[in-house]
């Protein structure tokens, strides 16, 4: 593996070789350096990636979905190695995985065709959205009646079921006070195809 990181900085004319321990220590992979890539699980090279993006101390770096495919404890790994170098870095991450900007991003920029439709923090994203958001207990039959409300969530409970749902109307249902990252994705672009 570092033989690749030697063939990086070789690539970008930057002599130090000690940089290599730096950043792999940073991304916990020191004890890997003398494995083959093709050995390393997909956390790892993930965490590779980020090594090899780190060689030139970059003031921002762009990241495009660096959490697809890894595990829970690989996508805690990752989100915590970001949150470190968010420090001071500018770092701009393009994912569909909503959840994990939850508590590492500033501010979220949400595009839709092409168009930006949104640029906040993530608990102002929440807050706008939230008086749409609805909570429901229904059984089997009532839940026919909320066909036109995109549903976000469903969870059986002895009695039926509980729901959360979207409405742009005012509803006689409890708003719902639990609202995520994931519901404003799914507010905004629950119904694309």
């Amino acid at each position: 593996m570092s033989r690749i990181l030697e063939l990086y900085l070789y690539l970008k004319e930057i002599e130090d070789n000690k940089i290599i321990d730096e950043v792999l220590g940073l991304v916990n992979l020191i004890d890997k350096a003398d494995k083959k890539i093709k050995s390393l699980s997909g956390g790892m090279k993930q965490r590779l990636s980020v090594c090899q993006t780190l060689l030139n101390d970059p003031k921002i770096i762009l990241l495009d979905e660096p959490t697809a495919g890894l595990d829970p404890r690989e996508r805690i790994r990752l989100k915590n190695i970001l949150g470190q170098l968010a420090k001071n870095k500018i770092i701009i991450v393009s994912t569909h995985i909503i959840s994990d900007m939850e508590n590492l991003a500033d501010k979220i920029i949400l595009l839709k065709n092409g168009e930006v439709i949104a640029c906040k923090k993530p608990n102002d994203l929440i807050g706008e959205v939230k008086k749409y958001f609805y909570e429901a207990i229904i059984n089997v039959e009532e839940l026919k009646d909320f066909k036109t409300n995109q549903i976000t969530h469903i969870q059986p409970i002895a009695s039926g079921y509980r729901i959360k749902f979207i409405s742009k109307k005012m509803e006689t249902y409890q708003l719902c006070n639990d609202i995520s990252l994931e519901d404003v994705y799914l507010y905004y672009y629950g119904n694309d195809d």
